[in-house]
């Protein structure tokens, strides 16, 4: 299989899925989010990193990922924000399995901390006294950590894409 084919395929199912949610059109949303999920899955099964360990991060952390937004899907809110908090634990352990440096890391964890206590802040408040309030903060504090840890490899593309998404 040709390295474009993949990327290609992901890119047209993500596109579908905007157009989806920009014309509320469910059904193609329903296959289209998923699908763009486990094309990424595919792409990371065929990429070849440093290790094998971060593979199986990554790859776990896109499985996770993928049943979130099932569970989102289907509206059930704790099961996919349990998901996603798992997705980005796997995610950390895949940034420190490439090698975070702890001087990289602990430099982005100073900014992000600021950047999530202006907008966490705001979401807790939204929150209230909900028993959301300690398993959103949870998942809150790991993006951030998974952020600074993205940030701490070094690697551009990592941290763009940790960036883009946090």
């Amino acid at each position: 299989m040709n390295a474009i084919f993949l990327p290609s395929i992901l890119g047209v199912f993500a596109l579908a899925d905007w157009y989806a949610v920009a014309r509320r059109r469910q059904r193609l949303e329903w296959l289209c989010k998923p699908a763009v999920m486990a094309v990424l899955i595919a792409i990371a099964l065929r990429l070849h990193p440093d290790s094998a360990a971060e593979r199986r991060w990554f790859v776990a952390a896109l499985v996770l990922s993928l049943a979130g937004d099932v569970a989102l899907m289907l509206d059930k809110f704790e099961v996919g924000l349990g998901s996603f908090l798992l997705a980005h634990l796997a995610y950390i352990a895949g940034f420190l399995a490439l090698g975070a440096a702890l001087p990289r890391f602990l430099g982005a964890a100073l900014v992000l901390a600021f950047v999530g206590w202006a907008v966490g802040g705001t979401v807790l408040r939204a929150v209230g006294r909900s028993p959301l309030r300690v398993p959103v903060g949870l998942y809150m504090a790991a993006i951030s950590v998974m952020a600074a840890c993205a940030l701490g490899t070094g690697r551009w593309l990592a941290a763009l894409g940790a960036l883009l998404f946090y």
